[in-house]
């Protein structure tokens, strides 16, 4: 691809100069830091001829700049530097500070010393289209992300998979192995064991090495307890098994304790 220099302020009159850019004999190409290492670099390699193709030798001073539509539109960004051509017109530089993430098409223009700019602009969105990659250690913060599904198969537990805030899930949480809460544990309504929306049987054990706290009705065997605790069903009853002999039960205020008992002795301390 060729590029024209409409003003020849600057050049000799019989000689208008051309710069042969990337994507034609030569190239363009982006090097990519580590996700967070920025910017980007930009390496361009161009050529300066006259009309007739003989090759410019010299140092001229050069702008190059980057633009998101192919006429008019936004410049994005802009480098002006002293390049020195060899003797075949040949000239290489490394644009810095290129911060562009690349998720949409860009055009290079250039402009020689106080000329207008060189036309048409050149299309970059080949090769420098590999920084994309970035996005796989370091996504756009800007932007939003749909993943059908996310397994990770490798790390510790705490480390596997970091959350940083809340967390909605608007569907299930399927856990195969030990989920493990360093933190609090905030349930809006009922864990459900089985299928239906109320408690049926689970097959195993649920171990508490802390304090429970249950700030409102606790229901055994019932889907809606009236009371503190309610144990329904045909064994309606509530074993308790500690290392004190006899078992103690602690009540405060004004409670009544109703107790059965079909042998042993009943002791009741009020107060």
């Amino acid at each position: 691809m060729t590029l024209h220099d409409n003003a020849g302020s600057r050049h000799d009159n019989r000689k208008k100069v051309l710069l042969l850019a990337a994507f034609s004999l030569l190239a363009i190409s982006l090097f990519t830091l580590p996700a967070n290492a920025v910017p980007n670099t930009l390496s361009l390699l161009g050529k300066l001829s006259t009309q007739s193709g003989s090759p410019q030798v010299g140092t001229y001073n050069i702008s190059f700049r980057i633009y998101d539509q192919f006429t008019e539109g936004n410049m994005l960004y802009e480098h002006t530097a002293n390049v020195t051509t060899d003797i075949l017109g040949v000239y290489e530089i490394l644009l810095e500070g290129v911060s562009l993430n690349f998720s949409e098409q860009y055009y290079l223009a250039l402009a020689i010393a106080n000329d207008s700019e060189a036309t048409p602009r050149v299309n970059i969105s080949t090769a420098p289209y590999a920084v994309r990659a970035n996005l796989s250690e370091s996504l756009n913060p800007a932007s939003a992300y749909t993943i059908a599904s996310l397994n990770v198969t490798s790390g510790a537990v705490i480390a596997g998979l970091n959350v940083s805030g809340a967390t909605a899930l608007a569907g299930g949480l399927s856990i195969a192995g030990s989920a493990n809460v360093t933190g609090n544990a905030t349930i809006g309504d009922r864990i459900l064991f089985s299928i239906g929306n109320f408690l049926r049987e689970y097959l195993g054990a649920i171990y508490f090495s802390g304090n429970v706290t249950i700030g409102e009705n606790l229901g055994i065997n019932v889907t809606s307890p009236a009371k503190r605790l309610v144990v329904g069903g045909s064994a309606g009853s509530v074993t308790i098994d500690t290392d004190i002999n006899p078992p103690v039960i602690n009540t405060t205020g004004n409670t009544n304790v109703t107790i059965t008992s079909s042998g042993g002795s009943v002791i009741i301390r009020l107060g």
